[in-house]
């Protein structure tokens, strides 16, 4: 948060939010990615289409370091295949991602598929808030979880950075299972339970409208 504090605190931050978020990183010598970028991008992947393009484009504003950008497009990418086609992104196109922004990001995609224990991901290390140990995190909870209760406990257990890792996580877990997998105890009583229900059920009707305009908009384009 701190980097994301700092960017928005910029003097010409509004006037020019890129320029302002390339300067900042270049004063960490753009050794920052932290992982608030990936922590917000959910709900980018229930935009009907463009999703890359928009997710890019959002997370640049914070955090322009190419490994939060390309973390971002790849758990949005994910969401959006899990809600709107019901199968997970293959583990190529999840590579082809990564590899378009850096190839930094690559180790931390395989080292979440071949391991089965979550230790192996060492979330416990130095890089806690490192958006691509936040990553590692969600992907290994997607591939080797079978429900969205074990998931978040184990991603929870594992340590450290547990609140970001653990929102990263359960938004591709929920998007895999779906609302009802989520345990009742973990639903019932949220502070501001139904302004978030609101929330969500805009953003549903707002996805389905723009699928809606898309469909007449192709139907309109092949009758030409």
């Amino acid at each position: 948060m701190r980097h994301t504090y700092n960017v928005l605190c910029f003097a010409d931050y509004v006037k020019d939010p890129i320029q302002a978020a390339q300067i900042v990183w270049t004063l960490y010598r753009k050794r920052s990615a932290a992982n608030g970028g990936v922590m917000r991008t959910s709900v980018v992947g229930l935009l009907p289409g463009n999703v890359s393009e928009y997710a890019e484009s959002i997370y640049k504003l914070p955090h322009p370091d190419p490994r939060c950008v390309g973390s971002c497009v790849i758990v949005s990418e994910i969401i959006h295949s899990l809600v709107y086609e019901g199968k997970e992104l293959p583990f190529d196109c999840i590579l082809q991602i990564a590899d378009k922004y850096d190839d930094r990001i690559r180790p931390f995609i395989e080292i979440a598929n071949d391991s089965t224990d979550i230790d192996s991901l060492e979330l416990t290390g130095l890089e806690q808030g490192y958006t691509l140990k936040t990553l590692s995190a969600a992907l290994w909870s997607l591939w080797h979880c079978d429900t969205f209760k074990d998931g978040l406990l184990q991603v929870v257990n594992a340590g450290v950075d547990t609140d970001t890792n653990a929102a990263v996580a359960c938004a591709v877990l929920g998007a895999k299972f779906g609302f009802d997998s989520i345990p009742q105890e973990y639903v019932s009583g949220l502070v501001r339970e139904s302004r978030m229900k609101e929330t969500s059920e805009e953003l549903s009707c707002m996805s389905y409208e723009k699928t809606a305009e898309e469909a007449l908009r192709l139907e309109a384009q092949s009758l030409h």
